[in-house]
């Protein structure tokens, strides 16, 4: 799994968060490159590997960045694998750090 149409994939298991790496296969956007940078803010390791449809079994947040949907949490998925997620904690810590630079950024700072 690489990412949608305009959309990336990223994955969590414990502390540690997995997306693909940039290559040819994903666009490797701007909201993207904020939600790596936010990531690195909060200490948690990010692992740069393609997903595979097992790593989604046992995984507790999952959420895709694009430009036009920010951060948009997963809360289920289907196909080979049906999982039910909550809005996890990191994935709420991030929302809120990138509506803060939004923010910051409308008011010229």
């Amino acid at each position: 799994m690489t990412e949608g149409s305009s959309s990336n994939l990223f994955i969590i298991k414990g502390d540690v968060v997995q997306t693909h790496p940039a290559n040819n296969y994903i666009l490797n956007g701007i909201t993207r490159q904020l939600v790596l940078d936010y990531i690195e803010e909060h200490g948690k390791s990010v692992v740069f590997e393609p997903i595979q449809v097992e790593d989604m079994k046992n995984i507790d947040e999952a959420f895709i960045t694009s430009t036009t949907s920010e951060i948009t949490p997963i809360v289920e998925f289907r196909g080979t694998v049906h999982h039910k997620l909550t809005v996890g904690p990191l994935t709420k810590s991030l929302q809120k750090r990138f509506n803060e630079d939004v923010v910051k950024t409308e008011q010229g700072e």
